[in-house]
């Protein structure tokens, strides 16, 4: 009975560890297709850089800025009520 016991055991390990290995070489092809992809990409800019003949200059962005209001953000009466500090 032990031994059924232990082979079952030895059987589950087994399985775990191809499982391991088959997600751990899934990721390693996923990432080097992926760093292969940032390479053609960045060749690609490149090459319309060159076809271009001029470097582009960076993009700036302005943002509208908001007005601060002056003031209290919370009337008084109404910490009070939450606070419930009526004297």
């Amino acid at each position: 009975m032990t031994d059924w016991v232990s082979a079952y055991e030895k059987a589950v390990r087994d399985q775990k560890i191809r499982t391991e290995m088959s997600q751990s070489k899934r990721e390693q092809k996923f990432y080097a297709a992926r760093v292969n992809q940032s390479k053609q990409i960045a060749a690609m800019s490149e090459r319309k850089k060159r076809k271009r003949g001029h470097v582009e200059e960076p993009v700036l962005r302005t943002f509208k800025q908001r007005v601060v209001k002056e003031g209290p953000l919370v009337a008084q009466e109404v910490l009070d009520k939450v606070l419930d500090t009526g004297n």
